[in-house]
């Protein structure tokens, strides 16, 4: 298998180190890329006196023309945001099987093209929302799915995170999710939590939503949001409350979903799941400790590669990934026009 990874920034270089791990005789693999930057991201540090080719032994390309003419098997699109969806289309015209970096793209502009080349090449593909392989979001959306504990009153979702300390090796302001341009700002760099949420509940069917006061970020994009969602459930409705933001020091994150018996409580700084039942003194606590973050990576790299060497559809496909863009795009088009919308 001849793998092509196009961008080597933090993410790329993330995948293409988990894919050296995992399929070592696969290598050396391929790289499109643009940027002039050569530094080797792991862990979220800088390896000092290296260089991205020297470091992984890596075939590097400037024109993807010249990467395609070496007839890659697999592509892993890890590029800017706003570039996802034109990559991919290139990616897939070629009939190459694709993984691509969360969000599918910005706007809802090329989906059903993309999804008709997939369908006539018969490609395997992903998107990648690793947030999905943690073993605390997995047991939390089978308690839900049980209905163990009746239907859905009312659900709560927040992630406050501080943007500059992400890429700590770099000044936030030049990286894409500060940048209206590269496809940033909170909505589609958090985007792991409306995955999450469709995954849970399904689409909603309205949102409302608001910016917060611009903080001193200094970023050309949304930073904070606040938002309801409406979701039908049967004959009746469940709102959700969702809040992201990008310029809180402390982070946060969790989601707490009320069910008619019981209330689910999970936090996913510390990986714990907690369950309240009403009226009884039960209370269900687990806690998955030494979680590796990587490992979640890890384990989407390897369905999707075992999907492409086994001709296996995977879990997150472009037609499941689409969902978090439908609700992402709605919520931009919300604060836009100050108005509800329906989806």
């Amino acid at each position: 298998m001849k793998a092509l990874f196009i961008g080597l920034g933090s993410i790329g270089q993330r995948h293409l180190q988990n894919f050296i791990e995992l399929r070592p005789h696969y290598t050396p693999a391929l790289a499109y890329r643009t940027s002039k930057s050569n530094n080797v991201i792991k862990n979220g540090d800088i390896v000092p006196d290296k260089t991205l080719s020297n470091y992984y032994n890596i075939l590097e390309f400037t024109k993807i023309e010249e990467a395609l003419d070496e007839n890659p098997d697999v592509a892993f699109i890890c590029n800017p945001s706003y570039l996802h969806m034109e990559t991919a289309l290139r990616i897939a015209e070629n009939n190459i099987h694709f993984f691509i970096e969360k969000p599918l793209a910005v706007t809802t502009s090329g989906i059903k093209d993309l999804e008709n080349k997939i369908n006539k090449n018969k490609l395997i593909n992903m998107v990648g929302y690793q947030t999905r392989f943690n073993p605390a979001v997995i047991e939390a959306n089978d308690i839900i799915s049980s209905l163990k504990y009746g239907k859905i009153i009312s659900a709560e979702f927040k992630w406050c995170t501080y943007l500059p300390d992400h890429h700590p090796y770099e000044d936030y302001r030049n990286g894409y999710a500060a940048r209206k341009d590269l496809g940033g700002g909170v909505i589609f760099c958090l985007i792991h939590e409306l995955d999450i949420i469709q995954w849970f509940f399904g689409c909603p069917i309205s949102v409302y939503a608001v910016k917060g006061a611009q903080s001193k970020l200094e970023m050309d994009v949304e930073d904070d949001v606040s938002a309801i969602l409406e979701f039908k459930y049967d004959s009746s409705v469940f709102p959700l409350n969702l809040h992201l933001s990008f310029s809180q020091k402390v982070e946060e994150r969790y989601f707490n979903v009320l069910m008619q018996d019981a209330l689910l409580k999970v936090n996913l700084v510390t990986n714990e799941i907690e369950i309240i039942e009403n009226n009884k003194n039960f209370h269900y606590h687990q806690k998955y400790d030494n979680l590796d973050r990587n490992s979640f990576f890890k384990q989407e790299l390897e369905e999707f590669i075992k999907a492409c060497e086994n001709n296996e559809k995977t879990s997150i496909p472009v037609s499941e990934g689409k969902k978090s863009i439908i609700i992402a795009t709605a919520l931009h088009e919300s604060i836009r026009n100050n108005k509800r919308i329906r989806i």
